[in-house]
């Protein structure tokens, strides 16, 4: 490892581990799907035993059908009012997407990244659609 000296002298020194991946493909990045394999590479899947889950067997806790939308954070909202669910687009393209869970949807906001300036989302039993531009970053709350 290689790393500067300023303005710390120690900075780095030690043990480091690394992982690293090699992803052969035909085509271009985009057609490889190489931002979505390096996100699952960097963020493997976590399995919940069955008899632990809060959902469904056999469902996702959100789904997205579109390859190149990248479901990145579902978490709590931080004013205590629903969930959040952060997407990005990976591949620069435009489009129209759906975003399903297992449960019926009560409301569903589109929000800025500090999750203020909410504008809602019109949505049907358990699923919504929206647009999204090249390497857009979208929030959404919802509640069940």
């Amino acid at each position: 490892l290689r790393s500067t000296v300023s303005p710390d002298p120690t900075a780095d020194q030690g043990e480091h581990e690394i992982n690293y991946a090699i992803y052969p493909h035909e085509g271009d990045w985009r057609k490889g799907l190489t931002a979505r394999k390096g996100h699952e590479f960097n963020n493997p899947m976590l399995v919940i035993p069955e008899e632990q889950a809060m959902f469904p067997a056999g469902l996702s806790l959100v789904s997205c059908p579109n390859e190149n939308i990248i479901i990145d954070t579902v978490k709590p909202a931080e004013n205590g009012n629903g969930y959040v669910v952060r997407v990005y687009e990976c591949n620069g393209n435009r489009g129209k997407t759906l975003m399903t869970f297992p449960w019926q949807l009560t409301s569903v906001q589109e929000t800025n990244l500090l999750e203020k300036e909410g504008t809602d989302v019109s949505f049907s039993g358990s699923t919504f659609a929206f647009t999204f531009a090249p390497f857009e970053i979208k929030t959404f709350v919802v509640t069940f």
